[in-house]
């Protein structure tokens, strides 16, 4: 599978070449301050399936976990792309609000789901977790 995206001002794009591990919907107040809405939907993919051009910037932090998450943005517009859960291997956790082509996008699952504002509740039949769930 193929799929593009980019960034808001169209200066930064990227191309995945290959399956997403997994999609799915984050309720936790880090994705909620990042996104500035209720959460984020984001897919998994194999950092070797992505390949990034044009102006990029990265904020690195602690999650959750403790561990160091690498945020992605364009340089430009400051649009995030992407992220990397050091927690998470070589998995990058693309937005998916960020490609070309969203509708594809199958969320099978949500999280910090005990973080989710009255305004904005998981729905659906996905599967729902509390906190995050065990890798691996």
């Amino acid at each position: 599978m193929r799929m593009e995206g980019g960034c808001l001002c169209g200066k930064t794009r990227y191309v995945i070449d290959g399956e997403p591990l997994w999609a799915g919907d984050c309720y936790c107040r880090d994705c909620q301050k990042e996104s500035g809405g209720g959460h984020l939907t984001g897919l998994a993919v194999p950092a070797e399936a992505i390949s990034l051009s044009g102006p990029v910037r990265t904020y690195t932090a602690p999650g959750g976990s403790g561990t160091m998450i690498d945020r992605s943005f364009c340089g430009e517009c400051g649009s995030t792309l992407m992220s990397h859960p050091h927690v998470m291997g070589d998995a990058r956790i693309v937005r998916a609000g960020t490609l070309d082509d969203p509708s594809t996008i199958e969320v099978g699952m949500a999280v910090f789901c005990t973080r989710a504002q009255h305004w904005d509740q998981p729905v659906g039949t996905r599967t729902q977790f509390d906190e995050m769930p065990p890798l691996g």
